[in-house]
């Protein structure tokens, strides 16, 4: 459960994975906090199936807005949001209007309204840096979606609400497991 401090900032439990590029960013982080990132291999020896590349992934989620600026590490992220939430720049809480569906398939992400009938954000996959979630102290469970271009500095930051810290994590495993395929997939075509 986070802490909030006296100067505003949380102690959190970041979890979510990066994608290739952005490991070496996040492993500082990591080693510092003992963050479980999802890019870590499990312990269980119990085979996962392939991601389908021909199905989207879909979960259902509340949009809260966007933040953009530098690359940050999840702990100054967190702040950046909590700061842009005083500023009215991104949601304190969620409504109905605001459910959405995430949809992960082979060549990105799509956002959509809860109907599927206007699509708000299209991502393809090498432009996903990263996916984490943290559980507020108010027990809320938040996902960020981060979205860039190595080649430019400022990044996209997309702040989903999930109803549970499970479905956080399923969330970031599902994004873990698409990546791991698609990169596959990728390497072997390259032959």
């Amino acid at each position: 459960m986070p802490k909030r401090h006296s100067n505003g900032s949380l102690d959190t439990e970041v979890r979510g994975h990066q994608h290739a590029d952005a490991a070496a960013f996040l492993a500082t982080e990591e080693a510092r906090t003992g963050a479980g990132w999802a890019s870590k291999r499990p312990e269980t020896s119990i085979p996962r199936e392939p991601f389908d590349l021909g199905m989207p992934t879909e979960f259902a989620a509340k949009s809260l807005g966007a933040v953009t600026g530098p690359r940050r590490d999840p702990q100054q992220l967190i702040d950046h949001i909590d700061s842009a939430k005083r500023l009215g720049n991104v949601a304190w809480r969620s409504t109905s209007t605001d459910s959405v569906i995430v949809s992960l398939a082979r060549h990105g992400v799509k956002v959509m309204d809860a109907r599927r009938m206007r699509v708000f954000l299209r991502v393809p996959m090498h432009a996903l840096k990263s996916v984490f979630y943290y559980v507020e102290d108010s027990s809320e469970c938040k996902v960020v979606l981060e979205v860039g271009e190595s080649s430019v500095q400022d990044f996209k930051y997309f702040i989903y609400e999930v109803k549970t810290e499970a479905e956080g994590s399923k969330l970031c495993a599902a994004f873990e497991h698409a990546f791991e395929t698609v990169f596959a997939q990728a390497t072997l075509e390259s032959l």
